[in-house]
């Protein structure tokens, strides 16, 4: 359009020029003009085909766009869905971690109950073992029990008489006699015990009875002889040991246990200990300035028994232990009385329970528990001593005199007693009829139950 405006303006130039000037010459500027006209409009024409593809290009462009954009939002949804399902594929993960998990601990639970049950099979296997053990036992011990009469005359029946017959000469419940076995019994009995050494009476039982009594008027100690090597050997050993007999020092031990264990800790109070930390002299009695350090140093010989002679014992299977009662004064200080256990720690008689007991204690405790006390004097407690161990002769035979005894009186000025008490001893037999017979003499002046028939 606006070529063509141009053109017309250019026509009316050149019609006006053609009055002034020369007609050729303006026509040649006419077609010049004519020329330059089309050609302008031929640029125009292009000009506007070119402004149409620019148009057709922003087009072109703003679909580009839009389709970018909507590319950007597919990759958005494609970004949160990889994250949705990375997402998913951790939890897959953790699910499966938890459920192997969970099936490792069922595994184990499973291993567990099944040690378990195998474990309490075993164990009821070996308790039914050992009960069907302990009723072969019992069967054949009242075997022997009720063949003993038909092996040889003159058994004493008893059951734990039956198990050390080798004594003549005992008194049993008021009566006097011997009680020997035969040599097909003894054979039998030596046959049993072989095969069977749990079942052995005497094996692991306490063949000593040492008695301690710390009271207000002084000190007293008694212990048996009997010890014990199987069914038929006894022998008699000392037990009541004097470790220190001086004007200023003196310190008795009675001893129960394995006899090798109580004369090796023996041994060693008597020789020294091993030097200490800083001094090369061996410790001893006669370095103790207290009871007390006398009962420590009696303490550290039995750990040492321990550590040499009871683990040689104990590599061939044989028990063995050692206890031990120390009493005694030093220096000015009142009478003491120790109980050494077997480990080497100790305990110190006290006036609430004024007496001590090793070995075999049992049947002698009774007549303590109801007689003595601290104020009782020194020969009302040798009768009550006496009668303890008249009470656990009459029940076991692993206690049996000759008796030693001690007796310390609280004041200095009188001496210290020291007697043995014979197989024989007529105070002592004495002291035992009279006992017994004034047992029947209370029991027969007690009123009868009024719920008993004929009372």
């Amino acid at each position: 359009m606006i070529a063509l405006l141009l053109a017309i303006l250019l026509a009316r130039l050149a019609a006006l020029l053609l009055l002034v000037g020369s007609a050729a010459l303006l026509l040649r500027l006419a077609a010049l003009l004519l020329a330059a006209a089309i050609l302008l409009a031929g640029l125009a024409t292009l000009l506007t085909a070119a402004a149409r593809a620019a148009l057709a290009a922003l087009d072109a462009a703003a679909l580009l766009t839009r389709l970018s954009a909507a590319l950007l939002l597919a990759a958005g949804a494609a970004a949160r869905a990889a994250f949705a399902a990375h997402a998913a594929a951790r939890a897959a993960i953790v699910a499966r971690t938890a459920l192997a998990a969970f099936g490792a601990a069922l595994l184990l639970l499973a291993f567990g109950i099944g040690l378990a049950a195998a474990l309490l099979t075993i164990l009821l296997a070996g308790l039914a073992a050992l009960l069907l053990l302990a009723v072969l036992t019992a069967l054949v011990v009242l075997l022997c029990h009720f063949l003993a009469p038909l092996v040889g005359a003159g058994i004493d029946t008893h059951p734990q008489r039956l198990a050390a017959g080798a004594r003549s000469g005992e008194r049993h419940a008021g009566r006097a006699g011997p009680h020997r076995f035969s040599a097909g019994m003894k054979k039998r009995c030596r046959a049993f015990r072989n095969r069977h050494p749990r079942a052995d009476p005497l094996r692991f039982a306490a063949m000593t009875y040492c008695l301690g009594m710390l009271l207000d008027a002084g000190l007293i100690m008694i212990a048996d002889t009997r010890t014990n090597a199987g069914i038929d050997n006894f022998s008699s050993f000392k037990k009541l040991h004097i470790l220190a007999d001086e004007p200023e020092r003196q310190i008795y031990a009675c001893t129960a246990g394995s006899l090798s264990m109580s004369q090796s800790v023996i041994g060693l109070i008597q020789e020294g200990l091993p030097a200490g930390e800083g001094t090369e002299m061996a410790r001893s009695l006669r370095h103790a300035t207290t009871m007390f350090r006398a009962a420590q140093l009696i303490g550290e010989a039995v750990q040492i028994a321990n550590q040499t002679v009871g683990k040689a014992l104990q590599s061939i299977n044989i028990e063995s232990w050692v206890s031990l009662l120390l009493g005694g004064r030093i220096g000015d200080g009142p009478p003491m009385l120790f109980q050494v256990y077997n480990a080497g720690n100790f305990i110190e008689c006290t006036p609430e329970v004024p007496f001590m007991q090793i070995g075999e204690t049992k049947y002698g405790k009774p007549i303590l528990d109801r007689g003595l006390s601290y104020e009782t004097p020194l020969h009302e407690a040798v009768k009550f001593g006496f009668l303890s161990f008249d009470s656990a002769m009459r029940s076991n035979l692993g206690v049996a005199r000759p008796l030693d005894l001690m007796a310390m009186p609280r004041d200095r000025s009188q001496p210290v007693l020291t007697r043995r008490i014979g197989e024989d001893d007529p105070y002592f037999d004495d002291l035992s009829e009279r006992w017994a017979r004034y047992l029947h003499q209370a029991t027969e002046s007690i009123p009868n139950p009024p719920w008993m028939p004929g009372a």
